[in-house]
């Protein structure tokens, strides 16, 4: 292991993070951006429109501050292991 406290998945010596499923549902993040490259998730939308709107409302209220909407996909940990169990279902059929 790493020494990491937190459930991890192992994906080709790399160590991911799962997502909840609130964080699947919701993949439209907005950051706020600081200087010492220490994004903090401010909400998370299921529409990218939605978060759009919701970033006018907080620039409106806090100007001096930046933000980024950024779309965050499902780790590759998932996608993989999505492509090895039809892997599996398939060459069971053919057995």
């Amino acid at each position: 292991m790493t020494g990491c406290d937190c459930p991890c998945i192992s994906v080709a010596f790399a160590w991911i993070k799962p997502m909840s499923y609130q964080d699947l549902l919701h993949p439209w993040v907005i950051y706020r951006l600081n200087a010492h490259l220490k994004h903090h998730p401010i909400a998370r939308f299921r529409q990218r429109n939605d978060a759009e709107a919701y970033l006018l409302v907080v620039k409106q209220m806090i100007s001096q501050i930046e933000f980024a909407i950024v779309f965050d996909p499902p780790p590759p940990a998932i996608q993989i292991r999505s492509i090895t169990e039809e892997t599996a279902e398939h060459t069971s059929m053919i057995d």
